[in-house]
């Protein structure tokens, strides 16, 4: 999932993808910049399961090493050494 949410934020994913995830966008600069909007869901059986809120939950809980990744190459290589919120590897530990 991570792999294609790159694809979506750096506009190589097809339009069926990019239409179900939204940046965020807002006028003032952040020190955590690249995050995706959180949809509101109204189930947790189906809303919290599906593409379009897991998608930016994930994305919004890597560190700024890994959303600022320049190439696919290098954030495949990168995302396969993580291993979730409580990750000790040494991006996270940069990031």
């Amino acid at each position: 999932m991570a792999l294609e949410t790159f694809k979506i934020v750096n506009n190589i994913a097809p339009p069926v993808l990019s239409d179900l995830v939204v940046k965020k966008s807002t006028g003032i600069n952040f020190r955590y910049s690249n995050l995706l909007k959180v949809p509101p869901v109204r189930t947790t059986a189906y809303g919290k399961n599906s593409f379009k809120y897991a998608a930016p939950v994930l994305w919004n809980s890597l560190t700024d090493h890994f959303r600022t990744c320049s190439s696919f190459g290098q954030f495949k290589t990168l995302i396969s050494t993580w291993s979730g919120k409580d990750c000790k590897c040494i991006a996270c530990d940069s990031g």
